[in-house]
């Protein structure tokens, strides 16, 4: 899911009419893992903490290489 909201990312900054579901697929792929850490957090479950924190790390850096990715292609085929 991180990797098609980074690709829908993209394209909403590079087309027009593309920006409605961007908010969605980003809170999608992030509020889940944040969310976990909080209750973790206050739950003192360190192992929790870390798996969530893992998760939500490789979803932000999915979400930024498929987003990079996107407009690199774009920018080769214009």
């Amino acid at each position: 899911v991180a990797v098609l909201a980074g690709v829908a990312g993209a394209l909403a900054i590079t087309l027009p009419d593309a920006r409605g579901l961007v908010g969605v697929f980003v809170s999608i792929t992030t509020i889940p893992a944040a969310a976990n850490m909080g209750v973790a957090l206050a739950g003192r479950d360190h192992s929790e903490l870390l798996g969530a924190s893992v998760q939500l790390g490789v979803n932000v850096a999915s979400l930024l290489v498929a987003g990079v990715a996107t407009l690199e292609l774009r920018r080769r085929l214009a």
